[in-house]
């Protein structure tokens, strides 16, 4: 838990410190929009830390714990774009839609906060530290 909350202060920073960008002179965000986005955008880093912190612990190997969470992540995150080119069914295509990190980032650049978009993130964050919590306290781990 403690890796987790250091990634996510540096990830909040990381956030924090690119916000005056958004103060450039021509480019007036709205408020609302400015403050959904920034609260997404941690809410997607948690979920995606969360999930690779727990991949990492899968593995032995580094190189094979990075790869397979570079893997997985992009998959979750460009899964929208493979639709055009998959000839599935409209409920497949609605399931790789809907499993997208992006497509749940759409409502941020409305600036509302969408509970099924919080939950999407939110649930996967706590379901993978506590997978990795219980996994460390029964000494499942590998060393």
């Amino acid at each position: 838990l403690a890796k987790f909350i250091a990634l996510m202060v540096d990830w909040a920073a990381m956030i924090l410190l690119c916000a005056p960008i958004a103060f450039i002179p021509g480019v007036v965000p709205e408020p609302g929009i400015l403050f959904a986005t920034i609260v997404y955008l941690i809410l997607f880093g948690a979920a995606g830390m969360a999930f690779g912190q727990y991949l990492s612990g899968l593995f032995t190997n580094a190189i094979a714990a990075y790869l397979a969470s570079a893997a997985s992540m992009l998959l979750l995150n460009f899964s929208q774009l493979f639709m055009p080119l998959a000839s599935v069914s409209d409920g497949v295509l609605s399931a790789l839609a809907r499993a997208s990190f992006a497509w749940h980032l759409d409502s941020a650049a409305r600036g509302v906060f969408d509970s099924g978009d919080v939950l999407f993130f939110a649930l996967p964050a706590i379901l993978f530290l506590l997978l990795d919590s219980w996994r460390f306290s029964s000494g499942r781990i590998h060393k």
